[in-house]
């Protein structure tokens, strides 16, 4: 016979409560979890493997890089060379024309000699000015 509170809340109804006792056939030997120690090991495993892959992937960038280096070396060598002379051509051209200016500053101070040190400091900056437009020309073209 149902009870006053089921009759009022028919869908309610009591649940059977049934005895619980606690399982007999568990391996208490071994633990359900992996313990601290075996999780450290994984995690240093794992570690150590990707350390390994890293490293197979750097010495295979190395190879490529070495390769590449033994190929720029001759170009390396060439662009000094060009770098030496471009440096020396302006250095050259730079006398010239400090040398031709002094020559025709100082040449209004000589009486006779004027016309052959004018004709002299003349050369002087055409030659400076000369290197330099070739120095330039040059640079140009190769870019």
């Amino acid at each position: 016979m149902p009870s006053a509170e089921e009759a009022e809340h028919p869908r309610k109804r009591k649940k059977a409560v049934i005895g619980k006792t606690p399982p007999t056939d568990l391996d208490v030997s071994q633990p359900a979890f992996p313990t601290d120690h075996e999780r450290l090991d994984a995690m240093t495993r794992e570690r150590v493997q990707s350390l390994e892959k890293d490293k197979s992937r750097h010495l295979t960038q190395i190879k490529q890089l070495v390769a590449r280096v033994e190929q720029l070396g001759p170009e390396n060598a060439r662009l000094h060379e060009a770098l030496g002379n471009a440096r020396a051509n302006n250095a050259i051209s730079t006398v010239l024309m400090v040398v031709g200016g002094f020559l025709v500053s100082y040449a209004t101070f000589t009486g006779k000699a004027a016309p052959a040190l004018a004709n002299a400091s003349a050369g002087c900056l055409l030659a400076g000015i000369f290197l330099m437009l070739v120095q330039s020309a040059l640079h140009r073209r190769k870019s």
